[in-house]
């Protein structure tokens, strides 16, 4: 969640498609955050909450980026400084 409050969302989906047979059958699926998926007959398929288990690493690797970010405007500020001398 941002600051301001809003979330953003990115989903990238690779898959390899399989030709089915053709039927005149239906099914339903509810799509959701604490189950990934519950299907009309009730079968629940938990949701592995990948970003749960790498979100100590990304908060370091961001405030590790955003270091170096800071660090090369410092450098590039005080490169422009020297050369206006």
């Amino acid at each position: 969640m941002e600051p301001s409050g809003k979330y953003y969302v990115s989903v990238l989906v690779e898959t390899q498609h399989e030709q089915l047979q053709h039927t005149d059958g239906q099914i339903g699926l509810d799509l959701g955050i604490k189950d990934l998926c519950t299907t009309l007959e009730g079968i629940r398929y938990k949701n592995p909450k990948t970003i749960k288990n790498y979100e100590k690493k990304l908060a370091k690797l961001q405030r590790q980026l955003s270091h170096k970010e800071k660090r090369a405007k410092i450098m590039r500020n005080k490169k422009e400084n020297s050369v206006m001398l």
